[in-house]
């Protein structure tokens, strides 16, 4: 298997560049309005890509990637804590209304009563380069059972523009990413407990991602135990309501 690799939090936040958004090989996307994005550098690796397709690598490593121990064991307490009380009152679904994922629940949040949980918000959005005036005012959360899955699909370019940033609580799982016009080329990604990982350009349209379930939950070979998962997710304006001002 090919690896992929992430880069270390310090050369994110210390190394950042303007970056055009430009699929290596694909169609070629707005750059109106980006700000600025993480600079790839040899420091800091750590393996979480696998694929069996060369082609892949060139495609995905500046248009996704993970930082692993995003935040601590503590901030997640917090975090989940907060989001408990959201969520407490609702029944896992059986599935979403586009089909797209199994047994979950989800609520969409913008007021966070705990001010450290409000500043982890805003180091997602630093991290993820979407600029402030461009992020959707409301935070997605999505509350996977253990035995839940996401099933492979792109978003509706009508509810999110082309960077999505996700964080990863309460279980380490595996991410598919797909591409739509050839469902044998894919990556296997880990996201670790805790980890954030961005996903934009190219690997947010011309891909398709799924979190894998329990039984098919493997990364090079090694059953990836996936428990009950809560995502928090950062998303970046539609083009078109960008457009509308």
């Amino acid at each position: 298997m090919i690896a992929l690799r992430s880069y270390g939090v310090q050369t994110f936040q210390h190394r950042i560049r303007k970056h055009h958004l430009r699929c290596v090989i694909g169609r070629s996307y707005s750059d109106r309005g980006q700000g600025t994005y993480p600079t790839p550098t040899q420091d800091g690796y750590s393996e979480i890509f696998s694929t069996q397709r060369l082609e892949l690598i060139n495609e995905l490593r500046d248009n996704f990637y993970v930082q692993e121990n995003f935040i601590d064991e503590s901030e997640e307490i917090t975090l989940v804590t907060e989001l408990e009380g959201n969520l407490k009152r609702l029944k896992y679904d059986e599935d979403h209304w586009d089909n797209a994922i199994l047994k979950y629940r989800e609520v969409e949040k913008s007021n966070w009563r705990v001010e450290g949980n409000r500043a982890i918000i805003n180091k997602i959005i630093e991290f993820s380069g979407i600029p402030v005036e461009l992020v959707l005012p409301r935070q997605h959360v999505l509350d996977l059972a253990a035995e839940g899955a996401i099933l492979p699909h792109v978003d509706a370019v009508r509810f999110c523009g082309p960077t999505i940033a996700g964080l990863s609580m309460l279980s380490q799982s595996v991410m598919r990413l797909a591409k739509s016009t050839d469902k044998s080329a894919f990556a296997d990604v880990l996201l670790p407990r805790r980890s954030l990982y961005v996903m934009r350009n190219c690997a947010r349209y011309d891909y398709s991602h799924e979190i894998l379930d329990a039984p098919r939950s493997q990364f090079r070979g090694a059953t990836i135990a996936k428990g009950r998962r809560i995502s928090l997710l950062i998303r970046m304006q539609p083009e078109q309501e960008r457009n509308s001002f």
